[in-house]
């Protein structure tokens, strides 16, 4: 889910605003992936759903994970970007 909803809003932000938009939010993702590859728990816990965390990525955008404890490797769950509806964010996050 989290791939198809980032595709998703990298559509969006080329279709919408630019590719120099699209690749910018791109270096922040991937950057905000690379902190928490460091440093998995380094988040706030989000109060949906206990051992899911979310990072912020920029004003608008945050990505909800777990950490896999076997490895300490994070799976991205999903990404909510705030120009969309966040209760389906949260009803996904919930019906994990």
């Amino acid at each position: 889910m989290a791939a198809y909803k980032l595709d998703a809003l990298l559509e969006y932000l080329e279709r919408e605003w630019s590719v120099k938009t699209r690749n910018r939010f791109l270096e922040q993702f991937i950057e905000a992936a690379k902190q928490l590859s460091r440093f998995p728990e380094s988040c706030e816990e989000s109060c949906v759903r206990p051992g899911i965390y979310k990072a912020v990525v920029n004003k608008h955008t945050a990505l909800y994970y777990r950490v896999v404890d076997d490895q300490k490797t994070v799976e991205i769950i999903t990404v909510l970007d705030s120009r969309q509806n966040p209760e389906d964010t949260i009803q996904e996050i919930r019906n994990l």
